[in-house]
């Protein structure tokens, strides 16, 4: 029964869409939900055998910074997409959905952690 189908799709009775709403019926389609944009952004940067800078960072960084400055920030560093493994569009697409958490290890120990919020 449920190969009948199938068996006449290989026969090239009918056509593969056919052969799909005989198998599963018209099934609605998926109400798709979009992603919450982000409206803050919190970072924190941490320099091993810095305390004192990272302190002053932290302090500096206390804040949320609004995701409005982040996207001109980004918009005027100069980013190779070769290096980072991702495109500075979808690096802005990123940090503009709300609960994304990024945690960046440069090689010669700093962290940056940053969350949209």
């Amino acid at each position: 029964m449920m190969n009948e189908p199938l068996n006449q799709l290989s026969q090239g009775l009918i056509s593969p869409k056919e052969a799909y709403r005989q198998l599963f019926g018209d099934c609605p389609k998926q109400k798709v939900n979009k992603p919450k944009k982000a409206h803050f952004i919190k970072i924190r940067v941490v320099i091993p055998n810095e305390t004192g800078v990272t302190r002053f960072l932290a302090f500096l960084l206390l804040m949320p910074v609004p995701i409005f400055l982040a996207k001109i920030i980004l918009r005027k560093v100069q980013l190779d997409p070769t290096e980072m493994g991702i495109s500075k569009t979808d690096l802005m697409q990123m940090v503009s959905t709300r609960g994304i958490l990024i945690n960046v290890t440069a090689k010669d120990g700093v962290k940056i952690y940053i969350k949209t919020l």
